[in-house]
């Protein structure tokens, strides 16, 4: 799992009268909240990276880019259906 919050899942699979695929997901406690995502989300590791330093410059440059995706998520108003 991605959020790291998030310690149960579920998973369903049916198939509708027509033959359509229908797959759902739950996780516990809910992931993809505005706002939390830099703390429950972790950029990936390289395996490559051996270096401190660039390992640090790495980060810095995640951290802003999930800066920039919390940002453009706040300009967008999510709603229950």
């Amino acid at each position: 799992m991605v959020w790291v919050s998030s310690s149960l899942f579920g998973c369903g699979k049916a198939r509708s009268r027509t033959g359509k695929v229908i797959v759902v997901a739950h996780y516990y406690p809910r992931g993809n909240v505005v706002g939390r995502f830099h703390k429950n989300v972790f950029p990936m590791r390289d395996p490559d990276v051996q270096d401190l330093e660039e390992a640090a410059e790495k980060k810095e440059e995640a951290e802003i880019k999930i800066s920039r995706t919390a940002s453009i998520m706040k300009r967008f108003s999510f709603r229950k259906h």
